[in-house]
């Protein structure tokens, strides 16, 4: 992005766009209305082409972060006629590609995901996701958009690991299927050069006195169907559940490829080539959040 801009979504769930060198703002979007007054602005993904995804329980909006004015809006009535705006309505499960050209949606209570075109908003195809018996989780693209990955979590059930479905978009098949190692997924997505990266924590030992945590993860070859490296790492919960503040990707022509899990009151940093734990920093206590110039 051009850095001319900020966005921000406040607790309304409306989305304000404002000019950086001014502070003016561009524009304010409020999901809300009279025919459906309990929506609103769930999350947002600004692109580097300067312009601002938006997802509420009823519809997908593109603005144009410089000036703030619509670019394209798609109701999900729109996408999918079944759909009823006087329902429930919540934040739909979303995936950007790693070239930001494809968007994926899925709403809930619906097996679709719809593929849709960031440049004009048109459904590029739709995937039918098959239920299973553990809990949808997440949802990622690979760069070009031509693979996603479908996670699937029941922390609920100390007996059901979470397990992965990789599908190829244009045939709308399941190309890979796998099981990680834990119960709980945090983490899924695809690298720069088509490996998927899996993190996945044992949520099932939750009574077990000594709060201690185990956290695997994992580098898969979608195309050959090989795990490529494995990583196991624990820290203790402080709270019912484990909480990870970050878990980032890292790319730099300097450092190097990195993965950074920030999880407690601990930061480890592993080769993303390898997987390989090259740092593990404690702090004393809970980190609720940092930044980092990169």
């Amino acid at each position: 992005p051009s850095g001319a801009f900020f966005a921000m979504l406040d607790s309304r769930g409306v989305l304000n766009l404002f000019d950086l060198a001014t502070g003016k703002s561009l524009s304010e979007w409020n999901a809300a209305s009279d025919e459906i007054p309990t929506d609103r602005y769930y999350d947002y993904s600004i692109l580097a082409n300067d312009r601002v995804i938006a997802f509420s329980g009823s519809k997908i909006i593109c603005i144009n972060g410089k000036d703030g004015s619509l670019v394209w809006e798609d109701a999900y009535h729109s996408l999918d006629s079944r759909f009823r705006n006087d329902g429930y309505l919540s934040e739909p499960h979303h995936a950007l590609s790693g070239d930001e050209s494809v968007v994926a949606v899925k709403l809930l209570g619906y097996e679709e995901t719809y593929l849709i075109n960031t440049r004009d908003g048109s459904l590029k195809s739709l995937i039918t996701i098959e239920d299973s018996d553990s809990l949808f989780a997440q949802m990622v693209l690979s760069g070009d958009g031509a693979r996603l990955a479908v996670v699937y979590s029941n922390i609920l059930s100390q007996d059901t690991k979470a397990s992965v479905s990789v599908i190829d978009v244009q045939t709308n098949s399941i190309i890979s299927s796998f099981e990680l190692a834990y119960t709980g997924a945090f983490f899924s997505e695809f690298t720069q050069d088509g490996t998927l990266i899996c993190g996945s924590y044992n949520y099932s030992n939750w009574d077990d006195d000594s709060g201690d945590v185990s956290m695997q993860l994992t580098c898969h070859d979608i195309e050959q169907g090989t795990v490529l490296w494995t990583s196991e790492v624990s820290a203790e919960r402080s709270m019912f559940d484990l909480y990870i503040s970050k878990i980032r990707l890292l790319y730099s022509e300097e450092s190097g490829s990195h993965i950074l899990l920030t999880v407690e009151n601990r930061v480890f940093v592993f080769d993303l080539a390898t997987g390989v734990k090259i740092t593990e920093m404690v702090a004393p206590s809970t980190i609720t959040g940092s930044t980092m110039n990169v």
